[in-house]
Formats: structure tokens, C-alpha cells, sequence
């Protein structure tokens, strides 16, 4: 089963997303991402957008379209030149006994990848435990590059879990597995945080950063416009246009109930629980809209640790 190379699961998502009775086609993305392959200053796109949008669907549908099992006539050049690289970042993190188990997992389930889909390749013979090492041996060998798609990126950082050095590690990480890496032709990542205040000070700059306020090339592709609602309104006849406005039209608790405000403290991203408490209390909480990102987080994480050792040393 590939675990990361041409991830099954995805492939299987997607094939049960065109399956759905009310589906969007929204396959003209690949069209733009294949435009930037190979592109050094262009081919890294991060897509910062609220949860529910359909960032994972078109990771899906990426893993789907390289790996040729969802032909697109006019985009077929593409098509079988390149290996998907999937790595949800957000998935099983806790069961290691901490963050470096968990990078070195993705190392080890791209091994037992390799040992299905080649069982002879060279790469086996002096697989080394360092996984950039590996994709560039293994792109060598094969002369085919990877279309690498990354999901949540953010949960590490926004997780109160991690600490601040853990954190750092992570983006030393990432740093590494992307930046001047011949064995790379795209990069697609998803996630709600952005990579910086600055993006010119982060490690991560080359990323260009498209947002639910900053997007002008990729918006159509995340979430439903009227124009669509309306063609499917007019195709299935039990869909009312003007009911859809009504239910999303915002979020709110009809009965009144604090489940759901319970679930968002209990999720505890970095800032949250506090200013949900200080709203019950009522009080008012100034919001960034724009530019809160990994290092305001980490600010804010180095300075609770840093209470926390005075508080700790006066014991």
C-alpha cells in the first residue's frame, strides 16, 4: 500500500468526492500548478485558507491526477512524469514518544513505499536515515521528480503540545526537505497559519502565500462561488439556492448550548482559550486578521515557558 509515495487513501478520497451526488469540478487548478512546475522562485504555493474550504480535496485530486488514475485530456502532459509525495502532518503525531519519532516514521514508511513499488531499487541497498538524502538518491535512480503535498502544516506549531524547541526543529525540518532540492518539481501546502509576520525573516520565504484576503489567482478553486451554487441549485431540483444562503449564512447555537464552546477551548490553540474566556466575561479582544503567524505563536510560546521556569525556580 503507498503510505507516502502516490498515497492510496487520497486516491481513494477523491474517487469517493467525484462519486458524490453533488460534486464541482474544479480541475482547472491543475492547469495553474503545472504551469510552475520546475520553476524554482514559483513552484512553491502555500494555500492559507479556513478549515471546510477543500484544501484536501485538491491535494487529492493532485495525488489522483499524477499518479494517472484521473485522466484530463487537456492536461494529460503531466501525467505519469511524476511521483506524489503526501504527508499529512497532522495525523497520529501523539502516538510517538515525541516530535523526532514522528519525522523519523515518515522516513520509514517511505522505505516500506520503496520496497513495494521497486523491491529492487539501489536505494534499499544504502537507505540512509536521512530522508532528503533518500528522495534524491531515489530520484537519480528513477530520473522522476516528486510533486510533494503537504496537509496541515500548521498543527504542529499551533499545538500546545510542542515546545518551543520542538517547534524549531520542525521548521528546520521543513527548511530542509524543500529549499534546493533538485528532486522537487512543486510544492502544494495547506494549512490556517501563516509562515510569518515578515515572510522576507522566515526560513520559509520562498513560499508564496495565497489567503481567504490576498488571492486573486487561486480563489475560485476553494469553497463554493454563488455562480456554482446556483448551477447546481438548477440541476437537482431538491436544492433551494435561497435555503443554502439561509444555512450558511454564519455559525450559531440554536439552543444555546456550550458544547460547542467547550470543544473550542479543549482544542486550545495557542491564544484561544483565553480569549474565549475573557469574551464570556465580557470583554472585548483586539483580533490580527492578516500576518499572525509562526513567530507571534512562538513569541507567545517562549514567553509562557519562560513564566513557567520563574514559577517552577521559586518552588
Amino acid at each position: 500500500m503507498e503510505i507516502i509515495i502516490d498515497n492510496q487513501d487520497m486516491r481513494e478520497t477523491f474517487k469517493g468526492l467525484l462519486n458524490e451526488n453533488y460534486f464541482i469540478d474544479k480541475s482547472n487548478i491543475i492547469n495553474d500548478f503545472n504551469k510552475l512546475i520546475d520553476k524554482n522562485s514559483e513552484k512553491y504555493v502555500f494555500i492559507r485558507k479556513p478549515r471546510r474550504f477543500g484544501k484536501t480535496s485538491i491535494a487529492a485530486m493532485l495525488v489522483t491526477y499524477y499518479k494517472k488514475e484521473y485522466e484530463i485530456k487537456q492536461y494529460k502532459e503531466f501525467q505519469g512524469k511524476f511521483h506524489t509525495l503526501y504527508l499529512d502532518l497532522s495525523s497520529n503525531v501523539f502516538s510517538f514518544k515525541n516530535l523526532r519519532s514522528f519525522i523519523s516514521s515518515i522516513n520509514s514508511k517511505l522505505k516500506i513505499d520503496i520496497e513495494e513499488l521497486n523491491p529492487n531499487s539501489k536505494v534499499l541497498k544504502e537507505y540512509d536515515d536521512d530522508i532528503v538524502v533518500n528522495l534524491q538518491n531515489l530520484y537519480l535512480e528513477t530520473d522522476k521528480k516528486f510533486i510533494l503535498v503537504i496537509d496541515e502544516w500548521d498543527y504542529i506549531i499551533t499545538n500546545k503540545k510542542f515546545t518551543d524547541k520542538e517547534r524549531n526543529y520542525y521548521i528546520n525540518f521543513l527548511t530542509y526537505l524543500f529549499k534546493d532540492n533538485s528532486y522537487l518539481a512543486f510544492v502544494y501546502m495547506t494549512g490556517i497559519t501563516a509562515i510569518a509576520k515578515e515572510l522576507s525573516k522566515s526560513s520559509l520565504n520562498y513560499f508564496k502565500e495565497y489567503t481567504m484576503l490576498n488571492d486573486k489567482k487561486y480563489f475560485e478553486y476553494f469553497g463554493f462561488t454563488e455562480e456554482e451554487v446556483h448551477k447546481l441549485c438548477e440541476k437537482y431540483k431538491n436544492l433551494s439556492f435561497e435555503n443554502l444562503e439561509s444555512w450558511y449564512n454564519g455559525y450559531k447555537s440554536s439552543n444555546g448550548s456550550f458544547k460547542v464552546v467547550k470543544r473550542m477551548i479543549n482544542y486550545d490553540i495557542v491564544g484561544v482559550k483565553e480569549e474565549i474566556l475573557e469574551l464570556i466575561n465580557g470583554n472585548k479582544i483586539e483580533i490580527k486578521l492578516e500576518n499572525y503567524g509562526v513567530e507571534d505563536i512562538r513569541k507567545e510560546s517562549k514567553e509562557k515557558e519562560h513564566v513557567k521556569e520563574i514559577l517552577y525556580s521559586k518552588k
